[in-house]
């Protein structure tokens, strides 16, 4: 065991070291790896923005499937009153309040909904405008530790939106 894990770290030291000499003679390989960070970073927030806004629209079609219920139930009240059937009129009533409160349940989640995509795409924006940023400031680099230095902004940015993101 112990022989693999020092063929492993010899392999990696070499492996290291021929990126090192690579990056040091062409510095726009490791600006083309931050851009495809970014790149990458963007469509993973992008992808998220559109599954919290699916979330929100499944929301509102569900409220608006239960105000139908609710309505069609606030009809067979009024026709079951006209008819003074007072069997079916209990039972409607009772049919009336367990869907008053699914409706009130549902309007809840809509709103939760809603707010929730309005944050996430307002981080989205701010997540976008800082990612541009970087793109801008790397057409503009030209030494190789101002790019580590670039680096490490990203990997920050991209760490604080996606906590943002994984937290929900």
């Amino acid at each position: 065991m112990g022989i693999f894990s020092k063929i492993k770290s010899l392999l990696g030291g070499i492996v290291g070291t021929t990126t090192d000499k690579i990056e040091a003679k062409n510095p726009q390989l490791l600006i083309k790896e931050a851009e495809q960070k970014i790149q990458k970073s963007r469509k993973e927030a992008q992808k998220q923005l559109v599954e919290i806004q699916t979330w929100a629209e499944t929301m509102r079609l569900d409220m608006k499937e239960a105000e139908v219920k609710l309505n069609d139930v606030r009809a067979k009240i009024n026709i079951a009153a006209q008819e003074r059937d007072k069997r079916l009129l209990t039972e409607l009533f009772v049919a009336e309040e367990q869907l008053e409160n699914e409706l009130d349940e549902k309007k809840r989640l809509h709103k939760a909904a809603v707010d929730e995509a309005l944050r996430v795409r307002d981080n989205f924006k701010c997540f976008e405008s800082e990612m541009n940023g970087r793109l801008r400031e790397l057409d503009a680099i030209k030494t190789q530790s101002e790019i580590v230095a670039m680096r490490e902004k990203i990997s920050v940015t991209n760490y604080r939106y996606g906590n943002d993101y994984n937290d929900n």
